[in-house]
């Protein structure tokens, strides 16, 4: 089903994933009827029911909530790596992109568990891949970020495909929210 109104842009879109357009009833029953915006919202919220406030995204989507306006603390990590991370006030967003190299017709899942018990062994399936970038990118709101105290989180990286499952890398990310940036 396709809306002929005026689709919302997407700073509109991303207010609405973070919660600020409380009691918007016009953005709410477009999003409802507008099966290409629903699409669009789900690409934030969609992977995240097991994380709120954090998305799997594609690398090119991040690249646009920038674009428009959005202020990203950007973390890109390789298999193996440690990055000592924080958010300042300025942030809207905190996106962390690990470099991957999956072979065509393999999936990438994650495993996430930290220090304190905030991610209790989260295991994510079917994460979105930009192959042509070999990366995948975790999005958090810079709000959740913000209450967290410092912990140490460990991603594992598996691709899954025909011949069974392999190790991709594990990414590790020290938050500290007093960090200096």
């Amino acid at each position: 089903m396709s809306h002929p109104e005026r689709h919302p842009d997407l700073e509109t879109l991303v207010a609405y994933w973070l919660r600020e357009t409380d009691g918007d009833d016009a953005l709410e029953e477009h999003l409802l009827t507008c099966d290409a915006c629903g699409r669009r919202v789900d690409t934030f919220i969609g992977l995240s029911a097991t994380l709120p406030g954090r998305a799997w995204l594609p690398g090119d989507v991040v690249d646009e909530l920038a674009a428009a306006g959005q202020h990203v603390r950007w973390y890109r990590l390789s298999p193996g790596e440690r990055v000592a991370c924080t958010v300042k006030p300025a942030d809207d967003l905190v996106a962390s992109t690990l470099r991957v190299s999956v072979a065509p017709g393999e999936r990438v899942d994650a495993l996430l568990e930290d220090n304190l018990g905030i991610y209790p062994r989260v295991r994510i399936e079917d994460l979105p891949v930009d192959v042509a970038r070999g990366e995948v990118s975790l999005v958090q709101t810079a709000e959740v970020m913000r209450h967290l105290p410092a912990f140490v989180l460990h991603v594992a990286l598996h691709a899954v495909g025909p011949g069974g499952t392999r190790p991709l890398g594990v990414y590790v990310f020290d938050h500290d929210p007093a960090r200096e940036a």
